[in-house]
C-alpha cells in the first residue's frame, strides 16, 4: 500500500483558534457553535464601545420576536499537562438581559462529563469581569455554553462580550499552542472498490442500520450511500428506507416510486432523482406486500401563514393527477389549507376508507400520522430543536406498520450518532435515544471523505468550496495515509479516544472538525478519498418567499372554490311554508 501526505496546520494558539473574541469565519479556528432555533432572536456583529472592540448581541423591537435569545457553545481541548481547575473569565457588559446563564461541562476521552456546573451571573448596567471555576481532573475537554435572554420586548436588548480567556491552575492559556487530539491509525480496513460495504460487515443482529453523511449536499458521497442502500435492497435485506425528509417529501416520494406516471412537483437532485428511479423500477416488480416503502421522518420546523406540515401535505394532495374528482377529500383540504388540525383529523377519520383506497392504507396512515405528529409541536423557534425526538418517534411508528427484515436510514452523520451530545447545542441525536431502546441491533454507520469540495449555502447556492485538507490527528487525516480510495473500517475499541472528525451539519459553518470519540458514536466508518462536487443552485431567498406568497393566494381562492362546492343546496322556498321570499316569515305585509 503507498502513502499519501497529509499536510499538517501551522501550529496557532487557544485565543486564535477557540475564538476568544467570539469572531466568526476566520481562515483557522473554530467557530462558536449558536442554536439554529434562534438565529431571528439576535443581530450579531462586531462593534466598539468606548474604545474596546467586543462581540455585539442586540435584539431591536418588532412584532414578530418577542426577545432576545442567545444561546452560544465552544469546546476546547485542554492541554496535555497535569491540571486539576480550568477557570472562565467572561468580561461583559448588558443592557435590558434578563439573565446571563453559564454552564461549564468537563469532558473525558469517552466524551462523557465528569465535571459541570451552571452559574447566573449578577448582571447591572456596567461593565463586568466575571470568574468561574470548575475542577479539570480527568478531562481531555471544556465545553462552554453561554445563555442570555431579554427581558423588554419595547427596548433593544444589548449584549457585549469584550474578552474570554480560560485559566488552567490560575495560568492563562490564550496563548498557548493547541494541542492536537489523539492520532489513531487505522489498522483494519476493508478496501471497496465499488463503494459498497460487504454484506459481512453488517452483523447478524442488526435490525435498523443507519448511514450517516458527515456533510450535505456532496453528489459523490450521496450516490456511495444510495449504492449501498440499493444492494442491501436488491438482495431483499430491507423494504423499509427512512430519510431527513419532511412529511410532504415523504408522501410524495412514496406515491413517486409507487406511481409510473406521476411527476414531482418540486425540484430534485440528479443524485436523489437516479435513485428513486432504481427504486421505482424495483417496485415495478413487486407486489404490494412487498413493495419499497420510502419514508421521510423529519418535522417541518417552521410554521406560519405560507409555511408548515398541513400546507404541505395540501401541496401533495393537490398535486395527484385525480384529486378533483375526489370530492370526500374537499372538507380536509380546506381544513389543511386552513391549518386547522381537529377539522383535518375529523374530515380524515369521516372518511378514512376512501383515503385509503384512494392514496393506499399506507399512504392513508401516514397522512394522519403527520395531522397527529404537527398538532403536538410548538409552533415557535423551540420546535427546531424537537427534531430529533420527533424523528426517532416517527421512526418507531413507521417500524410497526411496514414489516421489515432490516429498516434502513439516511441522515445526517449528527443525527444518527449513539452518543449523547451533537456539535449543536441543547440536541440530544436520535441515534442516542434509538441505541438506547433497540441495544445492538442499531448500527450506525458514518459515511465520510478526505479531499474534494464541501458545500456552503449562500442564498440561492449550495456553493462550491474547496474543502479543508484534514489535519492528521483527525480520523479523515489518518485515512488519508492509506492508498485506496474506498474503504470501510469497523470501529472497535481502538478508536476509544478522542479525535477529530468531520461534521457539517449547518450551512453556516466555516469549519468542519470536531474533537469526538468515533467508537462511541458510530458502529463502522466508510471513507472516501476524494469527493467531487457541482453546485447545486436554489431559487433565491426572495423568490422563495415571493412562491410561498403566490402559494398561499392560490390555496386561499382553491378553498373559496372548495366551500362553494361543498355548501349545502339552499332549500327551495315553498309558498305554503312562506308567503315573503325576502325576510321568510310567514306572515308579512310584503309577501
Amino acid at each position: 500500500m503507498g502513502i499519501c501526505s497529509v499536510p499538517d496546520k501551522h501550529p496557532i494558539n487557544y485565543a486564535q483558534y477557540y475564538r476568544f473574541n467570539l469572531r466568526e469565519n476566520e481562515a483557522i479556528g473554530l467557530d462558536w457553535v449558536y442554536d439554529f432555533a434562534l438565529q431571528y432572536h439576535n443581530m450579531q456583529g462586531i462593534a466598539i464601545h468606548k474604545g474596546d472592540t467586543c462581540k455585539l448581541f442586540m435584539y431591536v423591537p418588532n412584532k414578530f420576536i418577542d426577545r432576545m435569545k442567545v444561546d452560544a457553545t465552544q469546546t476546547l481541548i485542554l492541554p496535555p499537562s497535569n491540571h486539576s481547575t480550568a477557570t472562565l473569565v467572561l468580561d461583559v457588559k448588558q443592557n435590558h438581559i434578563d439573565s446571563l446563564r453559564v454552564v461549564l461541562s468537563m469532558l473525558n476521552d469517552q466524551e462523557e462529563i465528569v465535571q459541570q456546573t451552571s452559574s447566573y451571573l449578577p448582571l447591572d448596567s456596567a461593565r463586568r469581569s466575571y470568574q468561574i471555576a470548575l475542577n479539570s481532573e480527568k478531562a481531555k475537554l471544556l465545553r462552554i455554553n453561554l445563555q442570555a435572554i431579554g427581558n423588554n420586548r419595547e427596548k433593544m436588548n444589548i449584549l457585549r462580550i469584550f474578552s474570554i480567556d480560560v485559566l488552567i491552575n490560575g495560568r492563562s492559556i490564550a496563548k498557548d499552542t493547541v494541542p492536537q487530539t489523539s492520532i489513531v491509525p487505522i489498522k483494519h480496513y476493508t478496501p471497496t472498490p465499488q463503494q459498497l460495504i460487504p454484506s459481512q460487515q453488517f452483523p447478524a443482529q442488526a435490525r435498523i442500520i443507519a448511514f450517516g453523511e458527515s456533510v450535505h449536499h456532496n453528489p459523490t458521497l450521496q450516490k456511495a450511500i444510495y449504492n449501498n442502500i440499493l444492494q442491501l435492497v436488491k438482495t431483499k435485506q430491507s423494504r423499509l428506507i427512512l430519510v431527513e425528509q419532511t412529511p410532504t417529501s415523504s408522501l410524495a416520494l412514496q406515491y413517486y416510486i409507487d406511481h409510473p406516471n406521476y411527476p414531482l412537483y418540486f425540484p430534485i437532485a440528479p443524485t436523489v432523482q437516479a435513485f428513486l428511479d432504481s427504486l421505482r423500477t424495483i417496485n415495478e416488480s413487486r407486489n404490494e406486500k412487498k413493495k419499497i416503502v420510502l419514508a421521510g421522518i423529519d418535522i417541518n420546523s417552521f410554521h406560519n401563514d405560507t409555511q408548515g406540515t398541513l400546507l404541505e401535505l395540501y401541496d401533495f394532495l393537490t398535486s395527484l393527477p385525480n384529486w378533483q374528482q375526489q370530492k370526500f377529500c374537499y372538507p380536509l383540504l380546506i381544513a389543511l389549507a386552513e391549518q386547522n388540525h381537529p377539522a383535518a383529523l375529523q374530515a380524515y377519520q369521516a372518511h378514512q376508507a376512501q383515503f385509503q383506497r384512494w392514496l393506499s392504507p399506507l399512504l392513508a396512515q401516514t397522512l394522519q400520522h403527520h395531522i397527529l405528529i404537527d398538532q403536538t409541536l410548538p409552533k415557535d423557534y423551540t420546535c427546531f430543536n424537537k427534531r430529533d425526538s420527533m424523528m426517532a418517534e416517527n421512526l418507531k411508528w413507521f417500524t410497526q406498520q411496514v414489516t421489515s427484515p432490516k429498516t434502513l436510514l439516511y441522515l445526517h452523520a449528527q443525527h444518527i450518532a449513539k452518543g449523547d451530545y451533537a456539535p449543536l447545542p441543547n440536541i440530544i441525536p436520535m441515534g442516542h435515544t434509538l441505541a438506547q431502546e433497540y441495544g445492538e441491533t442499531y448500527f450506525p454507520l458514518l459515511f465520510t471523505y478526505g479531499t474534494g469540495d464541501n458545500s456552503l449555502l449562500e442564498d440561492s447556492l449550495v456553493e462550491k468550496r474547496g474543502m479543508q485538507t484534514p489535519p492528521i490527528d483527525s480520523f479523515e487525516g489518518q485515512a488519508m495515509l492509506i492508498a485506496d480510495s474506498a474503504f470501510y473500517v469497523p470501529l472497535d475499541k481502538t478508536f476509544d479516544q478522542l479525535q477529530k472528525a468531520r461534521f457539517r451539519g449547518m450551512p453556516f459553518l466555516s469549519h468542519c472538525f470536531f474533537p469526538m470519540n468515533l467508537y462511541r458514536r458510530f458502529s463502522g466508518a466508510f471513507f472516501l478519498k476524494h469527493c467531487p462536487f457541482t453546485p447545486i443552485i436554489f431559487p433565491s431567498t426572495e423568490a422563495r418567499i415571493k412562491a410561498h406568497d403566490e402559494a398561499a393566494k392560490k390555496r386561499r381562492a382553491k378553498v373559496k372554490q372548495l366551500r362553494q362546492l361543498i355548501a349545502p343546496p339552499r332549500a327551495s322556498l315553498q309558498k305554503r311554508d312562506f308567503c315573503c321570499h325576502i325576510c321568510h316569515k310567514s306572515k308579512c305585509r310584503i309577501g
